[in-house]
């Protein structure tokens, strides 16, 4: 979701979850609690999938293309199996 917020949010000082949810509009009761946040995440990752065009019809590999992360980066980074 941060890479896709970087992506279609640009400029931004700060791309903390607090910080972009501000920014768009997003209300976060209680920041730093796992469900608030977890919410928060989700209509943000809402937000950005509404701005990638045909967005419907996206299978995950697209969706990470569209992103930005290269699939070595993602073994790297995070943990997932070539």
């Amino acid at each position: 979701t941060i890479m896709l917020a970087k992506k279609y949010f640009k400029g931004l000082y700060s791309y903390s979850l607090e910080n972009i949810s501000k920014v768009i509009g997003i209300n976060i009761e209680n920041a730093h609690r796992a469900e608030d946040d977890a919410v928060a995440c989700r209509q943000l990752f809402v937000e950005c999938l509404l701005k990638i065009p045909d967005y419907k019809y996206l299978e995950l590999k697209g969706l990470l293309k569209h992103s930005g992360l290269r699939k070595k980066s993602l073994v790297k980074n995070y943990a997932v199996e070539g």
